[in-house]
């Protein structure tokens, strides 16, 4: 993550609807 920390501000999301890596933030409200 170091070589590539744009990695960090991609949180990933796990939730019964399916699985996203959520970025802007405002799609992790899709998810849930």
């Amino acid at each position: 993550m170091t070589e590539n920390p744009i990695l960090i501000q991609r949180p990933i999301v796990v939730t019964p609807k399916g699985t996203a890596i959520c970025r802007p933030a405002e799609d992790v409200k899709k998810l849930l």
